[in-house]
C-alpha cells in the first residue's frame, strides 16, 4: 500500500492491544467512582431515611449502568471503532490507542457526571458540578480530535 492510502473498515487488520498500567489505572479511577457514588446514596439512607432514596438509587444505578457499556467499549475489536480520521497502514496503531485511551477517560468523566447528578439529588449547591463535568467532557473530546487529527 502507499503511505498516503487509507484503510476501508473491511481492510482494517486485526490489532491486539493489551491494557497496561495506565489502562488499568483509569479503569479502577472510575470503578472507585462508582463504589463511592454507590457509597453514598447508602450514606444518605442511613442518615435521612428514605427521602430521595429512590432518586439516588436511579443515579447510581446509571453511573453503573454507563461504567459497564462504557468500560466494555474500551475493548471492541477495531472494525468497530469510528475514527475521527482515515487511519493509514502506518498510523492505525496510534490511532487505535488514542481511541481506547480516550473511550477510558470518558469512562472516567461520564461516572463523574452521574455522581455529581446523585449529589445534585440530595444538595442544590451539586448542580454546578454537573456542568462542570460535562465541560471538561467536552474539552477531552476536543483534545482528543485534535491529537487524533496531529497523528493522522
Amino acid at each position: 500500500m502507499k503511505r498516503n492510502s487509507t484503510y476501508k473498515r473491511s481492510q482494517l487488520p486485526d490489532v491486539k492491544f493489551h491494557p497496561g498500567t495506565p489502562e488499568r489505572l483509569m479503569e479502577a479511577v472510575a470503578l472507585l467512582i462508582v463504589i463511592a457514588n454507590w457509597a453514598y446514596v447508602v450514606y444518605m439512607r442511613i442518615a435521612n431515611g428514605n427521602e430521595h432514596f429512590a432518586d439516588g438509587c436511579i443515579c447510581a444505578g446509571t453511573t453503573t449502568f454507563s461504567f459497564i457499556v462504557v468500560a466494555l467499549c474500551a475493548y471492541a475489536p477495531i472494525k468497530l471503532i469510528n475514527f475521527p480520521f482515515s487511519p493509514r497502514p502506518d498510523n492505525i496503531v496510534t490511532q487505535y490507542v488514542l481511541s481506547v485511551r480516550f473511550i477510558r477517560i470518558v469512562n472516567i468523566l461520564i461516572c463523574l457526571c452521574t455522581t455529581a447528578t446523585t449529589l445534585a439529588v440530595y444538595h442544590d449547591w451539586a448542580m454546578p458540578l454537573v456542568y462542570v463535568a460535562v465541560g471538561i467532557l467536552i474539552a477531552a473530546t476536543i483534545a482528543y480530535i485534535a491529537v487524533a487529527y496531529r497523528h493522522r
